[in-house]
């Protein structure tokens, strides 16, 4: 289409004067002539661009491409939306709330909803657990799972304006959804969550009062009442000062880490982290959390001076130095209670910890820094009384025999037999118990609960083990137990199955497989004829300090570093010294037996650490566990946990079943297959009872404990 005006030509071709815009036509209506279109060279040649059929098609599909964008954009806005309206309905904030009462909780648990909701930077709702300004507990690590326990408790609620990758669902995406229906956004599954969350990511709210703005004072009130001194039973005094010992310790380690870093040094190796943690459990005991200050100063001047003084030595061996220096300053200090300390104040910028200063704060008006554990000790009152027992029957009312406590039999079993076990395993068989538990299949919100009673148990033994023995004081945890897990749900049968597990963990840890009246370490033992005893469920022989092998290699490893520095012209080790790395060796090479790493594997750790003069076997060791173990352990579980009523289903697998899946097992193996499908591989054969490994499928996750 053409503008021609009449009765003009153009001034170049004299043709008609076709206009090229209205700019051109003003031109013309004030008197000055522009050029006709066809001798405007550039309107030309964008008109032939234009419209070229390429150009054409390409725009097209642009526009097509554009046009299908936005539908799926618009799709995944409706989904979100669906998303949204998901976790309001599973997370409703309904106000009045009909809570009126606290449901029965641990004193660690009501703590921390205290300091929740006294430091948190708003209540309205609580959000950013892990990046407040005061953070919530002094260990990092712990604040995820404590806002876990708030809300099983039901102390906390997870508030509805979470955002949503706080939830876990069981489509995590859209594109996700729109793949597994084969591109048809009319066949997208709307979203389904599942029971789990993230708990650094979600917000909270109080479940209590008449509305959002007033939720946190109720619930603050119900917490003070509840956590009155005078109020609390024995029992809860004693986890008051449990809690109080282990936030000290949090706290120490917290500003042992924040030296690290300000004097540019690396991290704690894994390896170490428990001795320092056990150290700075133990000086919290005796020392207030001022003095413990000084001792870390103290540790990492001297990793300083050291790291200064030796330039070309590995800074990692610094921090290990600092270590060690804490932890003998801080054995001194437990043990000498008249040697001086001068404290330090308050750290700038590093003061404690919200749920330190709730507690003595709050709860003992006390300063954090100059109070010691005998001191708030002291400030306790007497007791509130245990609730009233149930009503006794009447004497018309047969009398029904009443069951021994749940640590009855293992207890007086043990008492009976102390040739067949060793105290000093205590620790180590205490430590499996978390893993035992997600072997065997249990819920696993309830996996938190077995760690924290195991790491309670834990703290009860080496507080007794230096006053009353090490027997004496293993035989006192077994009795506590009971009373650990009082307050959970299923107390009792919790309490058998940890007493069983525990006690059939000492037994294994010293050789004994048999005679003891419980659960056996692993169950279900006995197979079919056919069977070689050992196979189906290959047990572990758990080593001791005194095995022939992890002497060797203790002895070994002290030989080849002894070799190391007489090459390197250095002074030759004392025998005291010799014994005293002989013994730290030895514990290290019997964790590694025990954790199901192979003699071959051990040596060449060995050899390596002494290469390297580094005092640690363990960081060495390469590979992982026994691969072979674990991938038969949960292939036979998941065979014997089919349904046998089916005709087609087996209650153990035939000799032929086994063979078949050790040949397929062993050439994944040699495959270098991942260990974590191989396991899944595993999980799926024994779920559907096939032969072998190879129409097994890739639906089954990993236990943690086995990552």
């Amino acid at each position: 289409m053409r503008a021609t005006v009449p009765g003009r030509s153009c001034p170049k071709c004299a043709g008609p004067l076709t206009l090229t815009s209205r700019s051109a036509f003003q031109q013309v209506c004030l008197g000055t002539i522009p050029d006709c279109v066809d001798c405007t060279t550039s309107l030309t040649t964008l008109v032939q661009l234009l419209t070229n059929p390429t150009r054409l098609a390409k725009v097209q599909a642009q526009r097509a491409n554009a046009e299908a964008r936005q539908v799926v954009e618009k799709a995944r806005d409706g989904w979100r939306q669906q998303q949204h309206a998901a976790v309001g309905e599973d997370n409703p904030a309904k106000f009045p709330s009909p809570r009126g009462t606290l449901p029965k909780s641990s004193v660690c648990t009501m703590l921390g909803a205290l300091a929740v909701l006294r430091y948190a930077p708003a209540t309205t709702p609580v959000a950013d657990v892990t990046s407040w300004s005061v953070p919530l507990h002094p260990g990092p690590e712990a604040v995820v799972p404590l806002m876990g326990d708030l809300v099983q408790a039901g102390l906390l609620a997870v508030h509805p304006s979470s955002p949503l990758n706080a939830f876990v669902w069981e489509t995590a995406a859209f594109e996700e959804a729109l793949a597994k229906a084969g591109g048809d956004l009319d066949a997208v599954a709307p979203p389904v969550l599942t029971d789990s969350f993230y708990p650094s990511r979600a917000s909270y709210f109080a479940p209590y009062g008449t509305s959002l703005g007033t939720s946190a004072e109720a619930l603050d009130v119900l917490l003070m009442k509840s956590l009155a001194l005078h109020v609390l039973t024995a029992g809860q005094q004693d986890a008051l000062l449990v809690l109080a010992r282990e936030l000290v310790a949090a706290e120490a380690l917290r500003y042992f880490r924040s030296r690290l870093e300000y004097l540019l040094l690396p991290a704690v190796p894994d390896n170490h982290v428990a001795r320092l943690h056990d150290a700075a459990l133990k000086v919290a005991g005796h020392r207030p959390l001022g003095e413990i200050y000084n001792l870390v100063w103290r540790a990492s001047q001297a990793a300083a001076a050291a790291a200064q003084a030796n330039p070309r030595a590995p800074r990692v061996n610094m921090t290990t130095h600092a270590v060690n220096h804490f932890e003998t300053q801080s054995q001194r200090a437990a043990a000498e209670a008249n040697w001086p300390i001068k404290p330090f104040n308050e750290l700038t910028g590093q003061g404690p910890a919200a749920m330190t200063r709730t507690l003595f704060y709050g709860l003992f008006d006390s300063n954090p820094i100059d109070t010691s554990l005998r001191q708030l000790k002291d400030r306790l009152p007497d007791p509130a009384p245990e609730p009233s027992p149930a009503p006794a029957t009447s004497p018309q009312t047969a009398q029904t025999p009443q069951a021994d406590p749940p640590t009855a039999v293992p207890l007086t079993w043990l008492s009976e037999h102390p040739d067949r076990w060793n105290p000093d395993d205590v620790p180590a068989a205490l430590s499996h118990l978390a893993k035992r538990w997600a072997d065997d299949g249990e819920p696993h919100d309830r996996l938190e609960t077995v760690a924290h009673t195991a790491f309670q148990l834990t703290l009860l033994f080496n507080g007794l083990a230096p006053v009353i023995g090490r027997r004496e004081a293993a035989l006192a945890t077994f009795a506590a137990l009971p009373h650990t897990v009082a307050r959970e749900p299923d107390a009792e049968k919790l309490a058998t199955w940890i007493a069983t597990q525990l006690g059939a963990l000492l037994l294994a840890a010293s050789g004994e497989v048999n005679g003891f009246p419980g659960t056996p370490y692993v169950e279900d033992v006995s197979a079919p004829e056919g069977y070689e005893q050992d196979e189906p469920l290959p047990m572990r022989r758990m080593r001791t300090l005194e095995d022939p092998d992890v002497v060797k290699l203790a002895d070994r490893y002290v030989d080849l570093l002894s070799e190391q520095l007489v090459e390197l012209d250095v002074e030759p080790m004392g025998d005291r010294t010799r014994a005293h790395l002989g013994a730290r060796i030895r514990a290290e090479v019997k964790a590694m037996f025990n954790s199901g790493y192979t003699l071959p594997l051990i040596e060449e750790a060995v050899k390596d650490s002494a290469a390297d003069l580094v005092p640690g076997v363990s960081r060495h060791v390469r590979g992982s566990g026994d691969l072979r173990h674990d991938a038969a352990t949960i292939w036979l579980r998941a065979w014997r946990r089919s349904p046998v009523e089916a005709t087609r289903w087996k209650a153990w697998p035939s000799v032929e079943d086994w063979a078949s899946f050790k040949e397929s097992l062993e050439k994944l193996i040699a495959e270098e297959t991942d260990p974590v499908e191989i396991l899944r591989m595993a999980n799926s054969a024994g779920t559907d009872q096939c032969q072998g490994l190879w129409l097994a499928g890739s639906d089954f996750e990993m236990p943690p404990s086995l990552r």
